[in-house]
């Protein structure tokens, strides 16, 4: 089976936000497949994902559970709060 990607593009808004991200939920649960999610709201990713890669800079740096990846020293200097 041929995998097809569905693409999504949202702008910045609060009802967007909720309207997009209980749609991703729903895809991800109806279709039971991977959604590869590129966003920059913490928040967003952290309560839809099961598993978080991170990215600064175009290097990795966190791998893992939102919970793992949101205690992680580096995400936190670069995302998160400490100077940067």
């Amino acid at each position: 089976m041929e995998l097809q990607p569905v693409k999504l593009n949202r702008r910045a808004a609060v009802t967007a936000l909720t309207e997009m991200s209980g749609f991703i939920a729903d895809i991800s649960q109806k279709l039971r497949t991977t959604i590869v999610l590129i966003e920059h709201d913490i928040s967003v990713v952290m309560n839809l994902s099961d598993h978080v890669v991170v990215l600064d800079y175009g290097r990795k740096i966190a791998d893992g559970s939102p919970d793992e990846v949101k205690a992680d020293p580096e995400v936190i200097s670069a995302y998160l709060g400490a100077v940067h």
